[in-house]
């Protein structure tokens, strides 16, 4: 069996890639990247290829974001904590003090208003 060549083709870097003429990116045409292009020979003006945009410098996290981020994180961390603890103290949740059947023994306080009779007061049937 022939081995398979494990070259893979090459793209251009940035500085060899041929770019629209400035007539096309200004006019938002196909250029055909040919010197002169099809579209310079057409509209009878001179073909000028672009130039491309210098690279942009990524600008690297400061000292001073970074700490800004830790302390939005912990100031995070800690109004999840608080939640969580105001969450079980809360009536109707369970809390280490209390056992299940201790928050289920008695209906809430609006609900022993509650009286079949008046249950079926607000009801109300369509004739079908």
């Amino acid at each position: 069996m022939a081995a398979l060549p494990t070259e893979q083709p090459q793209r251009p870097t940035e500085s060899k890639r041929i770019l629209a003429c400035v007539l096309c990116q200004q006019r938002k045409k196909k250029c055909d990247r040919k010197s002169p292009c099809s579209f310079c020979v057409k509209a009878k003006v001179t073909c000028i290829p672009s130039t491309p945009a210098p690279k942009r410098k990524r600008r690297k996290p400061t000292k001073e974001l970074l700490e800004r981020l830790e302390r939005c994180e912990q100031l995070l961390k800690r109004c999840t904590c608080v939640q969580k603890s105001q969450m079980y103290d809360l009536p109707g949740h369970y809390s280490e003090s209390s056992s299940p059947t201790d928050s289920h023994s008695s209906p809430p306080p609006e609900y022993e208003k509650v009286t079949p009779s008046s249950y079926e007061q607000h009801q109300t049937f369509s004739p079908q």
